[in-house]
């Protein structure tokens, strides 16, 4: 199965290509922390991650064509 996955701030960091949405293929089934975790992205630098202009939880089990998008934490000055 294809999704596309992007990488927004600072996470984007961590695999610069995910700058963009870009496809990655996975395993059937998988959750969004299943894809969080396959990125090597920890727990505490994701605070949203929203599928196909939806906030979703971590129990979110991903479909074909989805569209996520990794958000940290935004803090201003």
């Amino acid at each position: 199965m294809k999704v596309k996955v992007k990488l927004i701030g600072i996470l984007s960091h961590y695999y610069p290509a995910l700058r963009e949405f870009k496809s990655v293929e996975l395993e059937d089934g998988i959750t969004v922390e299943g894809l969080r975790k396959k990125l090597g992205l920890s727990e505490d630098l994701v605070t949203f991650v929203i599928v196909n202009d939806e906030m979703v939880e971590n129990s979110y089990k991903l479909r074909e064509n989805d569209k996520v998008l990794f958000l940290p934490a935004v803090s201003g000055g």
